[in-house]
C-alpha cells in the first residue's frame, strides 16, 4: 500500500471514544479499541475466536473480561501474566493452537519502559531489526492460524525515541503487508493509531 492511500485513510480515521480506566505509562491501550474490534468481528462471525498475543501483565485482562462477558472465546497470551486466564506463552515462538477469526495486536513499543526481565520480551530489543525480527514471528503465526477475511487490529504509535522518530504505524504497515494482510481502515485513539488489516 502506498503511503499516500494510507495517509489518505488516516485522515479519514475513525475516533474511538475514551472513557478512561487505562494507563499509558503503563503499556494499556484504551479498551474501547477493543469493544469496538470485537463488534466488527460480530460483523464477519457468529462466534470469532480472537488471540491476543501481548495480553500485558498489568492486572486483569479488560479484554478477556469483555469476551467472558458475551461468550466468545479470547486466547490471551503474556510472558509474565498476572491474570490466571492469560497463559504464560511466547508468542513469538508458540501460536494460538487453532483457528482464529482476529486478533488484537498490541505489542511493548520500541524503545519503550521495559516491561520485564524476560529474554524474550520486545521490550529488551534493542535495535529497530531485532524487533521487528521477533514481531514477524508472531504475524507469521497468526497468518498461518487465521481464516479467510479475518481481522487484525494493530495498536501502534508515531513517537520520538532518543530524538529519533519512530514511525511505528509504518513500520507495522510494511510487517503485515509482506503477509499479505490488506489494510482496511484506521482508527486513533490518542496518541495511538490502530491499524485494522484483513487476512
Amino acid at each position: 500500500m502506498s503511503l499516500q492511500k494510507y495517509m489518505s485513510l488516516r485522515r479519514d480515521a475513525r475516533v474511538v471514544r475514551d472513557e478512561g480506566g487505562y494507563r499509558l505509562d503503563m503499556g494499556e491501550a484504551n479498551h474501547v479499541i477493543f469493544e469496538d474490534f470485537i463488534g466488527e468481528m460480530f460483523e464477519r462471525f457468529p462466534d470469532p475466536v480472537t488471540w491476543e498475543p501481548f495480553a500485558g501483565h498489568t492486572g486483569r485482562c479488560k479484554s478477556q473480561d469483555l469476551c467472558d462477558d458475551i461468550g466468545i472465546k479470547h486466547i490471551a497470551f503474556d510472558l509474565e501474566p498476572e491474570d490466571f486466564r492469560v497463559q504464560q506463552e511466547d508468542s513469538t515462538l508458540m501460536g494460538p493452537g487453532e483457528r482464529i477469526h482476529g486478533m488484537i495486536f498490541h505489542p511493548p513499543y520500541f524503545g519503550t519502559a521495559t516491561m520485564s526481565s524476560h529474554r524474550a520480551d520486545l521490550s529488551n530489543a534493542h535495535q529497530a531489526a531485532e524487533y521487528m525480527a521477533m514481531l514477524s514471528k508472531t504475524i507469521k503465526l497468526a497468518y498461518d492460524s487465521m481464516v479467510m477475511g479475518g481481522l487484525v487490529a494493530v495498536i501502534c504509535r508515531d513517537y520520538r525515541y532518543r530524538g529519533e522518530r519512530i514511525r511505528l504505524d509504518h513500520w507495522m504497515m510494511q510487517a503485515f503487508e509482506s503477509f499479505e494482510f490488506k489494510l482496511l481502515s484506521v482508527w486513533t485513539s490518542e496518541p495511538d493509531v490502530v491499524l485494522i488489516f484483513e487476512r
